[in-house]
This record gives C-alpha cells, structure tokens and sequence, in this order.
C-alpha cells in the first residue's frame, strides 16, 4: 500500500501573512507618508538646485527674458530660474519642499496620494507663458522624473510594504517558493 500524508504545518502561517499582505495593499497611506512624501520633497530640493536637470528636463535659464531677470537682479534675488531669495519673497521653493510651509499640498488615501502647492503661478510656470514683464517664458517642469527616479521610488515602496508584511521572514517564504 502506499500512502500519501499532506501536512499543513506553517500554510497558517502563510495564509495569515497573505491576509496580511491584503490589508496591508487596501490601504497605502502608511507607505504614502514614510515613503514617498519624503522622497518628493527630496526630490523636489533636488530639482530646484540643479534648474531641473535631476528629473531630466533642464530649466532655460533667465536669458530669454532680459526684462524679468533685470527686475529679479534690481532686487536682489537670485538669478536662478524659479527662485527668488529666501525669506518673505519665496513662495514657491519652500511650498514643495517643507512639508509644514502653508502653502505645501500633501493628501495622503488609501490607493492614490497628491503632492503640489497652492502657489496660484506654479501650473503657468510648469506650462510656460507670459511674465510679469510681458516676455513670454518656456515650461520649466518642476515635476520631472527619470525613469531610473521612479524605478527607485517604487522599490521603496516595495521595500516599506514587506516590512509591514512582515519582511524577512515573508521574503523567506517568497523565495523557498511556499507563497
């Protein structure tokens, strides 16, 4: 006779881990928070001190608009594209990259999160268009990200879900192929 025995020994553990794994994706707004708010406001740091260039899509400088860039210099602010000086004046640098600034936008739900500001010229900056001065000005995108930047984040998310699962020892299972 031959006989054939199934054990269920650590499937309860698995199943849990599953159902773990199920509440865990229902509602993202931990990982939202630990995770990708920090790296947008990073990111955005990043954006502004390199004129756009860390997500791929440089800023034109101030040249094309000789009125604008004489009134920013009259004032003494910086010639950086987008940039004013610190203090009082600058609205939109702080807006995007200090999470307590009053005009910062961060809503974290369960499957979607949105991150801008409330500054009223920030769209007509990313889109481009017609200055203070009446000299046209090109799109400078300040939400730009590289396909290598978005590969990372995800990974971090990815990263943050498994610690919530449980981490190593779901990994474990993942790769010992009892998942």
């Amino acid at each position: 006779m031959i006989e054939l025995s199934v054990s269920a020994s650590g499937i309860d553990k698995q199943v849990v881990r599953l159902g773990l794994c199920e509440q865990v994706l229902r509602d993202l707004r931990p990982t939202f928070d630990a995770v990708v708010h920090p790296w947008l406001l990073e990111h955005q740091k990043q954006q502004f001190a390199t004129s756009g260039r860390h997500g791929g899509k440089p800023w034109a400088p101030l040249t094309g608009e000789p009125k604008y860039a004489g009134m920013k210099r009259a004032l003494g602010a910086s010639m950086a594209p987008l940039r004013w000086k610190p203090g009082r004046q600058e609205r939109l640098y702080p807006s995007l990259t200090q999470s307590r600034h009053p005009l910062h936008r961060w809503q974290a739900g369960k499957a979607r999160a949105s991150f801008g500001t409330s500054v009223k010229y920030a769209d007509r900056l990313q889109k481009g268009g017609k200055g203070p001065k009446g000299e046209r000005f090109p799109p400078r995108v300040m939400f730009a990200y590289t396909n290598a930047q978005v590969r990372d984040l995800v990974r971090a998310m990815q990263r943050d879900i498994l610690r919530r699962v449980g981490g190593d020892s779901f990994r474990s299972a993942r790769n010992a192929g009892t998942l």
